[in-house]
């Protein structure tokens, strides 16, 4: 019996729902609490939220589907997650340059870019990788996961939290798929291998183009 035929999708799915949650919790609470400190609400800031909150709703859609054994459906909806990642970015990224312009500083921007670059990696690895389930659900797992830096630093603000805070939340996220693979099958597969490579290259990125994080 293969890993894919032993997995039957409740932790994706669980995980998927807690990365949800976080993006819907965490950017209108952070707009509640901080009012003062939001930057112009422009009809772009909305159009990237909206594309953002929804290529997260569907990647929780997914593994809904998958659980369900539905992967016909979960298949043809994988282009609609391609429509959102093309709006999704762009606009992510013009938000970001607008942010630089209007405060003078660029450290959020240049977070953005390594975030985005780092999801464009893992996304179209794990389109790449579609045939191969346990692979591709573990490189969309942790792409989803690599812009959510930005959601964590909104709970720091919410909930009053230390600086640093987002880092450690972000890495125990990244942790779960290779616990979760030594529990469940005693290895670590190969997609939580790179993810987690990939999650290590992207903090040392964030540290070289932004900085160390907050102590």
């Amino acid at each position: 019996m293969t890993l894919n035929e032993r997995e039957n999708g409740k932790f994706f799915l669980y995980f998927s729902l807690g990365l949800l949650l976080i993006v819907v919790f965490g950017f209108p609470g952070h707009a509640i609490v901080n009012t003062d400190k939001l930057p112009p609400m422009r009809p772009l800031l909305h159009f990237h939220a909206l594309s953002l909150g929804l290529w997260y709703a569907l990647f929780f859609t997914q593994a809904i589907l998958i659980r369900r054994g539905n992967r016909a459906l979960h298949q043809k909806l994988g282009t609609l997650s391609v429509v959102l990642v093309l709006v999704m970015l762009p606009t992510g990224l013009l938000v970001s340059m607008q942010n630089a312009a209007r405060t003078g500083d660029d450290t959020v921007l240049m977070a953005n870019l390594v975030n985005v670059s780092v999801f464009s990696v893992f996304y179209a690895s794990a389109l790449l990788c579609r045939k191969a389930p346990e692979l591709h659900k573990r490189l969309m797992a942790y792409a989803a996961l690599s812009l959510m830096l930005p959601a964590f630093a909104r709970l720091t603000y919410i909930f009053d939290l230390p600086a640093f805070a987002p880092l450690p939340m972000w890495l125990a996220f990244a942790v779960m798929l290779p616990i979760y693979d030594f529990v469940r099958h005693k290895r670590i597969s190969k997609g939580s291998i790179y993810g987690f490579a990939g999650v290590l290259l992207h903090v040392a990125a964030l540290i070289i183009f932004v900085g160390p994080p907050p102590a």
